[in-house]
């Protein structure tokens, strides 16, 4: 096997999960639903940490081996091969190296996200879907839960919206309807860009939102007359869920 394809293939994709499931089950053994204060934004930081220090390792070893086998290998030719064409080499290494990991990092990323709801709702014993594959291409849903009458409550789990949150959801009720989906929440760790103008217009069909308890949009607008009702801290995620589930 090439050395690149060697070093790429040892690169982490579900390994970190293991570390994260042990460290978020301790947080919620000992804070039960108040450990989802930091437990989501600590869950992304800690599987791109841990994933990160492995690729460098990776990397650092995959070059310091090619750059000893290169010197031996260009030992037995009678040309001599210049140092600037021995740079040439290993700069192409680490370039090849780093453009298919980061095709990798960008696929696991989103995985990371999608695995940490995934943990909690089981954790508290909510049974998941999975990734829809019967619900509409036209809503970006990470999960599912059903009711207990039948209905669908989409869940997606995002950094921020930034801006595709327009192609992330549908103004047709009836594809909500058709299938019979009842609410899509959004659990968003960052509410940096979060407006009261997309909360507006996203709760107008099913959504609701769930963000961090000491957000300032949640402060600002949990009161609001129109939306607030549809703002929660997401220490209050499983108590909502575990209601919508008997109500919807």
């Amino acid at each position: 096997m090439l050395p690149t394809n060697e070093a790429v293939g040892k690169v982490p994709t579900d390994e970190t999960y293991a570390f994260v499931k042990r460290y978020a089950t301790a947080i919620l053994d000992t804070k039960k639903e108040q450990g989802l204060v930091n437990l989501i934004r600590d869950w992304d930081d800690f599987t791109g940490m841990l994933a990160i220090n492995k690729e460098r390792d990776l990397i650092v070893e995959l070059y310091r081996n090619v750059k000893e086998n290169l010197a031996t290998s260009l030992s037995n030719f009678e040309e001599n091969i210049s140092k600037s064409d021995e740079d040439v080499v290993l700069t192409a290494l680490c370039q090849e190296y780093e453009r298919r990991v980061a095709q990798k990092r960008k696929t696991r990323a989103g995985k990371d996200l999608e695995s940490s709801i995934e943990f909690i709702f089981n954790y508290f014993g909510i049974q998941t879907g999975g990734k829809p594959k019967h619900f509409t291409a036209g809503l970006e849903i990470d999960n599912w839960v059903e009711t207990k009458n039948g209905w669908y409550i989409g869940v997606t789990l995002k950094r921020t919206l930034r801006e595709r949150w327009k192609q992330t959801y549908t103004t047709d009720d009836k594809i909500y309807v058709q299938h019979k989906i009842s609410k899509i929440l959004w659990v968003i760790s960052d509410d940096s860009d979060l407006s009261e103008q997309k909360i507006s217009e996203l709760v107008s069909y099913r959504h609701i939102f769930f963000i961090p308890d000491n957000s300032r949009v949640l402060r600002n607008l949990c009161s609001h007359p129109n939306i607030g009702k549809y703002l929660f801290p997401i220490t209050e995620l499983v108590t909502q869920v575990q209601q919508l589930i008997e109500t919807c």
